[in-house]
């Protein structure tokens, strides 16, 4: 078995360069990346936005499951786990001594291309990372 070439953000980081768009191949870790980005600026005190094209492909389920493959509790140091989605908003989570669901403070949010004017007035302070994932489609791209 040939050995495979994982992405990494490194050299894309290191250019300098205002924006940024990693090409590849399938599962060589681009969105993994990605999403240890968003964690590792969130533990610095800064917020992400995780965008995708339409909201069918965002929706509370999808988000909330998106960062399981990251290690937050290693990150946190075993303060947090998981990273949870609500209402639009990321946040850190952890179970407290009654069983219950703690929250941070948002970390990130998420929404849809499709749905720009939802979020054009809003206010993002802190927020310094922008995660457009998959926005080049195999079947369609997006019209206008």
């Amino acid at each position: 078995m040939p050995k495979r070439n994982y992405w990494s953000r490194k050299q894309l980081f290191d250019t300098g360069a205002e924006y940024l768009i990693a090409f590849g191949q399938n599962a060589s870790g681009k969105s993994y990346q990605g999403k240890l980005e968003c964690v590792e600026r969130a533990l610095r005190g800064e917020r992400f936005f995780f965008l995708k094209r339409w909201k069918e492909d965002i929706k509370q389920t999808i988000a909330n499951n998106y960062f399981d493959d990251i290690p937050i509790s290693k990150l946190t140091k075993g303060e947090w786990e998981p990273i949870t989605a609500w209402q639009g908003y990321y946040y850190f989570a952890r179970l407290n001594d009654k069983g219950e669901m703690e929250k941070s403070d948002v970390i990130g949010a998420y929404g849809a291309l499709n749905e720009w004017q939802r979020y054009k007035s809003n206010v993002y302070v802190n927020y310094t990372f922008l995660l457009f994932e998959e926005f080049i489609s195999k079947d369609v791209y997006l019209n206008d």
